[in-house]
């Protein structure tokens, strides 16, 4: 079994888990991570880790025992005694390590004092001097593993109390800020009329658009990417980061040439990213088959969300962006569903509008708009990413080519 730390939108992380994984496969959702049983992640943990923009970590849980264990702290002891013994057995040098405590037997904090004490008297009575990465009886943050080296240089545990079960976790792969960070900003073109769509999200629906788990565990890859409002070119940078061929295009010729320069920059300065990318100049609406390298598996794309606004629109103006926005889904989704194979997947962006803080005015009748494209909406809840301090959000809708 692996354990995933979900990230901030929780409902989105576990609607890219559960396409990739199957949700058949979900064994339990504690606080924000989730429990898969999965023989195999396919992949090694560190490049699957760098695939999924809603997972913070990953981690194999190496223990777990029912938590009407007569005495569990005597258990966990017990467990965490093997654990250490094992993975420091060719190790070397000063140790650091990290605990996060979730839905444990006791006061957090008290929990926390007693295993960060007893792992670290664990580590010396096995040679090694040791450091905790905890500030005092506290959870440690993202930041603070990846910035000690806990999950390469010592070892990062997290102890979860489930519905009858406590399970013990070892992390595998942790997200990489730092790289997400330098894409994002250093990219040679940033437009922000143009929309800036986070990394982390364009990983998301790229994952979502991959054609759901088979019974046998596997399923092939949605290998080409095409997106026909192409922008600042996010989606297909983050595309040619998992090995994918990416197609874009856009009206702007501005965004074109940002496009490319942001591909160029990608493949210089990141290992492993594929090359196959082709980017033009035209209207999606007017888009034909000749003008694709290839039909693509997947369209992944935010089309236009509107004006930016700083509150929430009158009811006049809003139904003016959204009747502008219906024409213009209506036209490109109508011209590019039928150059599609029957099955493919379309992952958009649609605008939806903060009402109050859980509520939202969300895009009218879109499944009208779908149904005139011979598309299926298929995820039954809304998926939205937003922001707090944000008062359009963006609503994720995953469609699919009706055979």
């Amino acid at each position: 079994m692996y354990l995933f730390e979900l990230g901030r939108i929780k409902k989105l992380s576990l609607a890219e888990l559960n396409n990739l994984f199957g949700e058949e496969n979900l064994v339990e959702i504690i606080d924000h991570f989730a429990i898969y049983n999965l023989e195999t992640l396919h992949k090694e943990p560190q490049d699957l880790q760098d695939k999924l923009g809603g997972t913070i970590k990953i981690a194999e849980i190496v223990d777990h025992f029912t938590s009407k264990t007569k005495d569990p702290k005597k258990k966990i002891e017990s467990s965490l005694k093997t654990i250490l013994t094992d993975h420091f057995k060719d190790r070397s040098g000063k140790i650091p390590f990290a605990l996060t405590a979730v839905n444990v037997p006791d006061n957090p904090k008290v929990f926390l004092k007693q295993f960060l004490s007893f792992s670290k008297k664990t580590i010396k009575s096995l040679g090694f001097n040791s450091r905790f990465v905890n500030k005092p009886w506290q959870n440690a943050t993202t930041a603070q593993i990846s910035k000690s080296g806990s999950v390469q240089k010592g070892i990062d545990l997290t102890i979860l109390g489930g519905k009858a079960t406590l399970y013990i976790a070892k992390t595998l792969s942790i997200q990489n800020i730092n790289s997400y960070s330098y894409r994002d900003y250093k990219k040679p073109f940033r437009d922000p009329k143009m929309g800036m769509l986070p990394p982390k999200l364009a990983q998301i629906m790229i994952n979502l658009a991959e054609p759901a788990l088979s019974g046998t565990g596997a399923a092939k890859e949605a290998h080409t990417i095409f997106d026909p409002f192409c922008g600042s070119g996010t989606i297909l940078m983050e595309a040619l980061l998992q090995r994918k061929d990416a197609i874009g295009s856009d009206i702007d010729e501005k965004a074109v040439e940002g496009t490319l320069a942001n591909l160029c920059f990608v493949v210089k300065n990141f290992d492993n990213t594929t090359e196959e990318f082709a980017i033009f100049h035209k209207d999606a609406k007017q888009i034909q088959e000749k003008d694709l390298t290839g039909i693509p598996d997947a369209i992944v794309t935010e089309t236009h969300l509107g004006p930016p606004v700083s509150k929430l629109p009158k009811e006049e103006n809003l139904q003016k962006t959204f009747d502008a926005l219906t024409e213009l889904h209506e036209a490109w989704l109508t011209n590019l569903s039928p150059l599609l194979k029957p099955g493919t997947k379309l992952v958009i962006c649609l605008p939806t509008f903060r009402k109050f803080r859980k509520e939202y005015i969300r895009f009218p009748h879109f499944d009208q708009i779908a149904k005139k494209a011979n598309l299926e909406i298929l995820n039954p809840e809304p998926l939205i990413y937003e922001r707090p301090d944000q008062v359009v959000a963006r609503e994720i809708v995953v469609l699919q080519v009706k055979g």
